[in-house]
């Protein structure tokens, strides 16, 4: 499926450079028309290559956003822990204590108990 979108944006873009290239050089004779050509599919394979990829990364950008860590909002807020885990992580909160402290912290997972 990828590489039929990269035909179909590859061609339409082909015929819009070559048509574009024939305007820009209106003197291109037979000899020079192969390069014309030459460089309407490189230049069609650049920018389809370049357009795929910005079409990607816009339909599949994921927005994760952060939060501080804070002891009241992690024990209520159990959906948005993921939220809080770079702070938690970047700020070494959990470094260096013991399982009790890290439970007394930030609780005991909801399945298991010590």
């Amino acid at each position: 499926m990828k590489y039929i979108v990269y035909i179909i944006i590859g061609t339409v873009l082909f015929l819009v450079f070559r048509k574009i290239i024939r305007r820009v050089f209106p003197k291109l004779n037979t000899g020079t028309n192969v390069v014309s050509g030459i460089l309407a599919i490189g230049l069609s394979l650049l920018v389809t290559k370049v357009l795929v990829i910005l079409l990607f990364n816009i339909i599949f950008f994921e927005y994760h956003p952060t939060r501080t860590f804070k002891v009241d909002s992690w024990k209520e807020n159990v959906e948005d822990r993921h939220q809080m885990s770079e702070d938690l992580i970047h700020r070494k909160i959990l470094m260096d204590k013991t399982k009790e402290q890290i439970a007394d912290k930030i609780g005991l997972p909801i399945n298991k108990l010590v």
